[in-house]
């Protein structure tokens, strides 16, 4: 008798059964970003987020990734309240962090900065973010910009370069600097400080001019934010106090209280018996109509004696806020005009420009008046493109949204639409997009419709410097 005997396989799937592929679940991409490219004031809060997937795009969780900073520090939030402590002062959590990844693969940090070198120089400083976790790197910056800060720790009022002391009347207008520190001693700009007379050296009486004190702003140059004049000869004590941002700080009770600096300085003049000068305009003044950037701005300085004549061979330097560095100096001709011509630059879409004018007796002499004007620009036009392709498998539409400014794009977010059902239909996976430094944005989106037309649209969304920008419609199968 013939015996049949049948073997099961030892492991594996019954013949003609479908095999899962064998899915990675070691960290295969890290990245890590800030939610946004710029901040401030110093001890302010910034988010960003850190993420990882495995080789197949799926997040993976409970990860732990190090986290570490090049400048700044990490932050928990505000420091509890403590005496002397500025209100707010964050919390110092270090320069190194471990954080572990949820289940959509993504752990959340806040940093935030203090003292810092690079502040220094121009009010920004940078500041990057690293990740790694098991031989993988990222990184992301972001730019601190110390200006209008929180609290303010001293204030000084410095004469600009050239300026006299004594200074002569009835043309003694003399320019100073406002030179201001932050809570951590970064210099900051945007501190408004109000200047006064009080003292008149010599004689400890009262000071009669000016009677209106003056009210001046902090900035990073050294072209003077405001003019000290007198009527008369004499030696003056001023005393400046800071009137915004206000500063407070902890006091023994761990209460609040105001902390607002002060600084007082002097100044002398000499009467040297000249009738009452002269006046100056400048136009346009504070005009209202923006201006395309790239077109050309004419702007006039004009000064008449005190008949009405025309003053020739005054010195007037324009000094833009946007480019302190290079001041613009012309004599007044004989119908006492002198005048500047500019233009915006493609940064300055949406933006105003400040343009200082400094008029002095000649290109040496004594400061005779500072004139200001602030031009507002048009914001710039966007022009977006959509071009297609399918992945390679079929299953995904490949959207890449291309957009051109004359204004940088950089992390400006992008908003891919499908038209469903009639309607334009924000994709929600996609919310979170910005556009690449050079203007581009790539979309993969599953295919719904198999072999079906699926019509998209992007939107660039309007910024401070830019207008919106919308695509025409991408038919793609």
């Amino acid at each position: 008798m013939a015996i049949v005997v049948a073997f099961a396989a030892l492991s594996g799937p019954p013949a003609g059964a479908a095999v899962a592929p064998d899915r990675a679940t070691d960290p295969a991409t890290l990245d890590i970003s800030f939610d946004n490219a710029t901040a401030g004031p110093a001890g302010t809060h910034q988010s960003g987020a850190v993420h990882v997937e495995d080789a197949f795009g799926d997040a993976v969780a409970g990860v732990q990734v190090e986290l570490f900073l090049g400048t700044g520090f990490f932050s928990n939030g505000d420091k509890a309240p403590a005496m002397g402590d500025y209100v707010p002062t964050p919390e110092d959590s270090g320069a190194t962090i471990t954080v572990s990844t949820d289940a959509a693969g993504s752990a959340d940090f806040t940093t935030t900065i203090g003292r810092d070198l690079g502040f220094d120089d121009d009010g920004f400083a940078t500041q990057v973010v690293h990740a790694e976790l098991d031989g993988l790197h990222a990184s992301d910056s972001l730019v601190w910009d110390s200006s209008d800060p929180l609290n303010v720790s001293e204030i000084s009022v410095v004469r600009a370069p050239g300026e006299l002391d004594p200074s002569p009347v009835p043309l003694g207008g003399v320019l100073f600097d406002i030179v201001a520190g932050d809570q951590f001693g970064n210099p900051a700009a945007g501190v408004d400080v109000e200047i006064e007379c009080v003292l008149e050296l010599g004689d400890d009486e009262l000071c009669d001019y000016p009677s209106v004190a003056v009210i001046a702003t902090s900035d990073l140059d050294d072209l003077g934010d405001a003019v000290v004049h007198s009527d008369e000869a004499g030696t003056f004590e001023y005393a400046a106090k800071t009137l915004a941002p206000a500063t407070s700080r902890y006091d023994d009770s761990l209460t609040p209280s105001p902390a607002d600096p002060t600084t007082r300085f002097q100044q002398a003049f000499y009467d040297v018996g000249w009738p009452e000068c002269c006046w100056f305009t400048i136009d346009p003044l504070n005009p209202s109509a923006p201006v395309p950037v790239g077109e050309p701005i004419v702007l006039t300085v004009e000064g008449m004696d005190w008949k009405g004549d025309p003053l020739a061979a005054f010195s007037v330097t324009f000094v833009r806020a946007s480019d302190t560095g290079n001041a613009h100096t012309s004599a007044t001709e004989e119908n006492g005009r002198a005048q500047y011509v500019f233009q915006g630059t493609d940064e300055q879409c949406g933006e105003e420009e400040t343009v200082t004018a400094v008029v002095r007796s000649s290109a040496s002499g004594p400061v005779m008046d500072v004139l200001m004007t602030t031009i507002p620009f048009n914001k710039c036009a966007v022009s977006v493109s959509l071009n297609r392709s399918n992945s390679t498998d079929g299953d995904r539409d490949i959207v890449t949204v291309a957009a051109t400014s004359i204004h940088p794009l950089g992390g400006v977010p992008v908003h891919l639409k499908a038209l469903r059902d009639g309607r334009w239909v924000e994709l929600k996976r996609q919310r979170d997009r910005v556009l690449s430094p050079s203007g581009r944005a790539t979309f993969a989106v599953k295919d719904r419709n198999g072999r079906g037309i699926t019509r998209y649209r992007a939107v660039v969304a309007r910024t401070a410097s830019t207008n919106a920008g919308r695509s025409p419609v991408l038919r793609l199968r």
